[in-house]
């Protein structure tokens, strides 16, 4: 991992998402789009069955972000986040180059 440190370090003074920022970023328009037919399936199930999902939804979101941020700390030299970590530069990280 150590040979990736050039890699894995974001441009000083740039914002860009790269490749796979971008396909992640184009995932999530593309599944927000279901939330405009929320009241009509609220109308169907009823109120308890749209609570436990919503609930449940949320929950993973905060479980998620826990851990982006734990994986993000756990990073050589970020412990305390000093650096400018990326999503992009997790996956580089963390995956195998294969992926």
């Amino acid at each position: 991992r150590e040979r990736f440190a050039a890699i894995l370090r974001a441009p000083e003074g740039t914002k860009t998402i790269g490749m796979v920022g971008s396909v992640a970023l184009i995932a999530n328009c593309i599944a927000g789009s279901p939330i405009a037919s929320m009241p009509t399936h609220a109308q169907e199930a009823g109120w308890l069955p749209l609570l436990l999902a919503q609930g449940t939804a949320a929950a993973m979101a905060c479980a998620c972000g826990w851990m982006l941020l734990h994986a993000m700390r756990r990073m050589p030299g970020n412990d305390g986040f000093e650096q400018r970590i990326e999503f992009t530069n997790l996956m580089l990280f963390y995956l195998p180059r294969e992926v």
